[in-house]
């Protein structure tokens, strides 16, 4: 192979790797493609009255730990589109269900765009895996009653869904009883993600990524 030969070949591979940089930090991603109310799956109210998460007053995020240009930095992801139900009676807490928490990944926002372009294009596929899903399979810890204003503290058991693995996650729950119209709530979770597929690549800015990172939800729901 002649000098010119390998020239090119070197153009070539700088194109291409070029490429991938631009793909992963400056192509904006699918926008969602319907509102996040839209996929959630109803309750019955056989366990109580059914509460809807109201996604203008409540919170899907995660956080990580990284190394930033050779600093400690906690990223902090973020979306109001979320949704689910949680049916509940307050003379039987045990009775309680919760169904199906839908999060729109395409919405995260973190502190960067090129980091949100590259949560979409390299790190979760958003345009093939659009939502993470949680389905709630066991709720423990829940007392025989309660009264308005208390909180109660409750572990949910169920399978999450990221991209196309789905993995048993326990949350840790605070559930608080505000009235008969409005419930509030927060969870978290802290899973290895590489387990569900994913990788974060790393950067020239961003030497080191750590393995673990923690789902949280904070949320209001209300019934009509």
């Amino acid at each position: 192979m002649n000098r010119n030969q390998l020239l090119i070949g070197g153009g070539v591979v700088v194109l291409i790797l070029a490429g991938i940089f631009y793909w992963s930090f400056f192509r904006e991603s699918e926008v969602a493609s319907e509102d996040i109310s839209e996929s959630v799956v109803e309750l019955d109210a056989s366990a109580g009255n059914v509460f809807t998460i109201d996604p203008s007053r409540s919170t899907a995020s995660f956080t990580i730990a990284e190394i930033l240009r050779g600093e400690d930095f906690v990223v902090l992801g973020e979306t109001d589109q979320v949704g689910g139900q949680v049916a509940f009676d307050p003379a039987d807490p045990t009775s309680a269900e919760i169904g199906e928490i839908v999060i729109n990944a395409r919405t995260f926002v973190t502190d960067n765009s090129m980091r949100n372009n590259a949560i979409n294009n390299r790190i979760l596929f958003t345009d093939d895996f659009e939502f993470v899903r949680f389905q709630p399979t066991a709720i423990n810890g829940l007392p025989s009653s309660v009264t308005i204003g208390e909180a109660i503290a409750a572990e949910i058991v169920g399978d999450l869904t990221i991209m196309d693995t789905t993995l048993p996650v326990t949350f840790d729950t605070t559930l608080t009883y505000i009235s008969d119209s409005e419930i509030t709530g927060s969870a978290s979770s802290t899973i290895i993600y590489g387990d569900f597929g994913v990788d974060v690549p790393l950067t020239p800015s961003v030497s080191f990524v750590a393995d673990e990172l923690t789902m949280m939800l904070d949320f209001v729901a209300t019934s009509q």
